[in-house]
């Protein structure tokens, strides 16, 4: 009968290499490192050169790391509308951080207790619960990878193609597989060449896949049943041995060119994603930044005029176009995608510090990074940051956009007309201010002037239903109902102007100040507000 738990269970992790081979790995793995933490210091260094961020980021960091990482493990968002892709990441995920970790406590022991203090924990139990978990969460990563295969190329599912999909889109999710694969596939080698041993059978994966070596007669030399002595160079030839020593190399190399390649390309995500979600505004959307006291800063004018979250915003996205397949804009056929504008910029930023030509960010004609026309496409609905797994705070970019576009006087024709009606007449129907209150004229008592007298809630009334026929029935209905319930309430009557909200979050900053600071003076007297506009909450 086979025994499972074994105290001296364990194996050679090094199995078939030889000193030089060793040397040439350690040295590999250093330049890797290397590699990688340059690469990730120029990522964070890019961020320095973009503009100050006008909201606190870093505050209470300790809370923020802890529900981002409650946010991020529990994969909540990637659920949301998405249950295919909900299971499909978090089997990447987690089989992706178990072998990450799997791969760290050998390197803790190996460079870190064993060399420094000679204390080995990689062995016994300890090594046989180590086994189990890995080939388990080993499985669903591969099975994670093969449902993104399955969707991306045999479904097509639609949002994952579009205009920045690229051949790093391709290699990351192969490169996946082949780690993944690989992995199993050595492990079943290994186990094959060193005479099938009975505690290996917790690594139910590889030791499947060696039973269906031996299964097809695949031939070894049994120099590998002596790890301590076996050298893979000395029986180099047509049998499992070799083919374990190049799967070894192969499965090696394929590993730290990845781990390279992270800070120059999409796998970048999983450490810019993380820090999206640390840093990001739990109002985002509600609240527009507010201008800085350089005025000229609130526009777009060059790719450094976007604040640093804006740019971490940017490496943030990983192309999944769950906002593209919410937007209203893009759904209606309108030329708006929220994921190419992002992605736009990106490419664009990308290409300046490469030493490319640089070009306004948005102006009409095809000139520009972004095309007005795609801008005005924007409703503010924030339809695309609610779907956004990774927190991208679209609106905070939009909005710079659509000031630069305000300040170049790129903005249509219809919304110049409604700066005018307000700016002359105070409301966007461009009717008179003194005709603002006569929609209480039919009402069978006063409405009192909070002008003249002090009231409890001033009732800020909105345009529509101050000037639109149907919307002042419902003004004259909730102003019966304050009235019954025996509310102090008052009005500004002709002093009551256009909130502001929305001509704001079409980039007309300094006219919704105005409109802003004119409110605020003369809502002074008063305890509380009450408004009909839902926007006007905003103002």
């Amino acid at each position: 009968m086979k025994t499972v738990v074994q105290a001296d269970a364990s194996r050679e992790m090094y199995l078939g290499l030889h000193g030089v081979e060793k040397l040439l790995f350690y040295f590999l793995v250093s330049v890797v490192l290397a590699v990688f933490a340059y690469g990730v210091y120029q990522r964070v260094s890019r961020y320095t050169d973009g503009d100050d961020d006008p909201l606190e980021r870093l505050n209470d960091l300790p809370s923020r790391i802890v529900s981002a990482a409650k946010l991020v493990l529990s994969n909540e968002k990637q659920f949301n509308r998405d249950l295919y892709g909900g299971l499909m990441h978090s089997f990447l995920m987690w089989g992706f951080l178990t072998l990450f970790i799997a791969t760290s406590i050998i390197a803790f022991e190996s460079y870190g207790t064993d060399l420094l203090l000679g204390i080995q924990f990689w062995e016994g139990e300890f090594y046989l619960a180590y086994q189990f978990m890995v080939d388990a969460m080993g499985l669903l990563f591969v099975v994670g990878i093969g449902m993104a295969i399955y969707r991306r190329y045999w479904v097509r599912n639609e949002r994952l193609w579009g205009r920045h999909t690229s051949n790093e889109d391709d290699i990351f999710i192969w490169t996946l597989f082949g780690l993944g694969v690989g992995g199993f596939l050595l492990e079943g080698l290994r186990i094959y060449i060193t005479g099938m041993p009975a505690h290996e059978i917790v690594s139910f994966v590889g030791y499947g896949l060696a039973m269906l070596f031996g299964a097809v007669g695949l031939p070894m030399t049994d120099a590998a049943t002596n790890p301590g002595t076996y050298q893979a160079v000395s029986v180099f030839g047509a049998n499992a041995e070799t083919l374990h020593w190049l799967t070894w190399w192969s499965h090696s190399l394929l590993a730290l060119g990845f781990i390279a390649w992270i800070p120059s390309a999409k796998p970048f995500h999983m450490l810019s994603s993380f820090a999206n979600v640390i840093t990001r505004d739990e109002k985002a959307g509600t609240r527009l930044p507010g201008v800085p006291a350089d005025l000229d800063a609130t526009n777009a004018e060059d790719i450094d005029d976007f604040t640093w979250k804006d740019i971490l915003d940017q490496d943030a996205c990983t192309k999944c176009g769950r906002c593209s397949s919410v937007c209203p804009a893009k759904a209606s056929d309108r030329p708006l995608d929220p994921r190419n504008v992002i992605l736009d910029l990106k490419s664009y930023r990308e290409e300046v510090d490469a030493g490319g030509e640089e070009k306004p960010i948005v102006a009409d004609g095809g000139t520009s990074v972004i095309n007005t026309e795609t801008m005005e496409s924007c409703m503010a609905c924030m339809a695309c940051m609610d779907a956004c797994p990774v927190e991208i705070e679209h609106l905070n970019s939009f909005t710079k956009l659509n000031r630069q576009m305000t300040d170049q006087g790129d903005v249509s024709s219809s919304m110049q007309d409604v700066f005018q009606n307000v700016m002359q007449d105070g409301n966007t129907f461009g009717n008179s201010q003194r005709t603002r209150a006569d929609w209480a004229d039919d009402l069978a008592f006063e409405v009192t002037d909070a002008r003249e007298q002090e009231v409890d809630y001033l009732w800020y009334v909105g345009d529509y239903p101050s000037y639109d026929e149907r919307n002042k029935q419902v003004a004259r209905s909730l102003a019966t109902i304050l009235q019954e319930a025996d509310v102090s309430f008052g009005i500004l009557f002709e002093d009551e102007k256009y909130d502001g909200n929305d001509i704001r979050r079409v980039g007309e900053e300094f006219l919704y100040i105005e409109l802003a600071g004119h409110h605020v003076t003369r809502s002074i007297r008063v305890c509380a507000s009450a408004r009909s506009c839902d926007r006007a909450y905003r103002f």
